[in-house]
Order: structure tokens, then sequence, then C-alpha cells
């Protein structure tokens, strides 16, 4: 195959800040196995504006890049879509469940199976990630309250919105979160003690739990995706990851590491919280939580 016809044809999954492309799996292992391949970099498609090629020694050699002209499009439609994605629900409806703040769901099409209504925990904190802005401050800081409101109502952030989804929570973002609205807004040490001392509670309380409703640490320090009716493929919904084979639709048996390392994130987060607030001891503490839980999944 001719290296121009390399790339023909193939869906790019994501550009990245210097214009770099992921490149589906299968053409990667070409690149690998092949040296001429690896320093190929196509130019702008004729019809998008985006790079068609993965060149991983980016720095040394010059290529057309992305730059905000080129994204105008998508950048205003995604701005525009994301109204269709608001919801307000302050009361309890049926099993939807009540937020005092405004939320995004995270997909609509009316009439299918996709026009949610509820507000998903780490679909929220991702959702985030491209709002981060005075724009978007009051949406970002609403759906991170939201949350928090969850927690103190039920003592879980439930899966979702939904009184027959709390019985089970999402894969933890609890503590990102927060940082990222404490950095990108400064609402000051006496609103980040609030939240923190809300997630110190989902830690100990849901991540950290040994009995029902929460039995997730089950062995050395480490923990697993679980849910209150004790079935695998309720566990498995948890994750985030539902369905998928990497649990064997046995999800209670397995403690993930990317679980744990969330949960490792939680602690460094924790510490960082503690030098903060200025207490070293705490932070020392933290620090030694994260050190045995990195120990605990480390070959």
């Amino acid at each position: 195959m001719a290296l121009e016809h390399l790339f023909q044809g193939s869906a790019l999954n994501a550009v990245d800040a210097k214009g770099r492309v992921s490149v589906p799996s299968f053409l990667r292992q070409v690149i690998e196995r092949r040296g001429d391949a690896r320093t190929i970099v196509l130019a702008k498609h004729d019809a998008f504006a985006c790079l068609s090629a993965y060149d991983p020694a980016y720095a040394s050699l010059k290529h057309a890049k992305l730059n905000p002209e080129d994204v105008q499009i998508a950048r205003e439609y995604i701005s525009e879509y994301w109204a269709q994605l608001e919801r307000f629900h302050p009361k309890d409806d049926e099993s939807l469940l009540g937020l005092p703040k405004t939320y995004l769901v995270p997909s609509y099409s009316e009439h299918t199976g996709f026009d949610y209504n509820e507000l998903y925990y780490w679909d929220s904190y991702f959702m985030v990630q491209g709002m981060l802005d005075k724009e978007h401050e009051e949406l970002v800081s609403g759906i991170l309250e939201n949350l928090l409101a969850l927690f103190a109502r039920f003592s879980i952030i439930p899966n979702a919105s939904r009184t027959y989804l709390t019985g089970r929570s999402q894969p933890p973002f609890l503590t990102t979160f927060i940082f990222d609205v404490y950095q990108e807004f400064d609402p000051g040490d006496e609103w980040l003690k609030l939240a923190m001392d809300i997630a110190k509670q989902e830690y100990s309380t849901v991540w950290m739990g040994q009995k029902k409703p929460n039995e997730r640490l089950v062995y050395k320090g480490l923990s697993r995706y679980y849910d209150i009716n004790y079935l695998h493929d309720l566990a498995e919904a948890e994750s985030g990851w539902d369905m998928t084979p990497r649990f064997n639709r046995k999800a209670l048996n397995y403690l993930p590491v990317d679980l744990n390392a969330l949960l490792y994130k939680y602690e460094a987060d924790f510490a960082r919280y503690a030098r903060i607030m200025g207490d070293k001891r705490e932070a020392a503490q933290w620090d030694d939580a994260a050190a045995q839980r990195a120990k605990g999944v480390t070959p």
C-alpha cells in the first residue's frame, strides 16, 4: 500500500492542543512497524481543517497547525448546542430528583432512548472541562453544587439524579471537580473547606465503606465498584464501563486499577488541601494513605 493512501478513509478521534490527532490502532501498528511512516504528516484535509496523520516527532517537524479560525464553525455549533442540554428541576418529579441549580444532561434526542433529563455524576465532570471560564462560571459552579447537594441528601452521589439510580455511584471525580472550580473561579478558602469536608465524607462513607450499603473496601486497602443490590452487572454500571468484557460480567470480584487510581487522586487532593490550610500533619497522613494505595496497585 502506498503511504499516500495509508490514512484515507480513517476517522479521526481527537485533535490535541498542538494539532496532533489520535489514530485508530490498526494504523498506529503500521506506523510503529515502518520507520518511513513514523515521520509522515499529511496536510490539512481538503474539506475539513484538521490533520490526518499522527507524528510522534511533532516538535522537530514543520507542518500545518490548527488555528482558531479553522474550528470557528465547530466552536459556534458547540456553544449554541449547550442550551439544548441544560435542565432545571428544583423539585422532585416522580423518579426525577430535584436539584437546586441548572445542570447539563449527557445528550438529548427527542423521542429516542437518548432524551435524558437527569444529571449524571462523572458525565458532568467531563462536560464542564470545556466550560471552565467566566462565561460559564454560574453553570459550572451550580453543577458542582448539585453533586454536593445529592451527597448531603443521600450520603452518596448517585449514578444519576433518579430515585432508581441511588443504589450506586459513578467513578469519583469530586475532589478534582472541586479544585477545578477553586482554581478557575477563586470562591475562597471557606468555600473550599465546605466542599472538601463533603468530599472527605464521600471518600470515607462510599469508597472506603466495608459493609452494606457501601461494601467497597474489601482487600488490602483497595476498593471495588459496587451496587446496593449486590449484583455484578449493576456494580459494572457504577464503573461507567457498562457493559464491557474487562469485568467478565463479575465486576464485584475485581479491584479496578482505574477506581483505585481515582481514590489515590482523592488522597493526594486531601493532602494538597491540608497544605493550603496549613495543616502539615494531616497532609503527611494523606500522603501516606496515597503511598499505601499506590503500593497496593503496583505489581
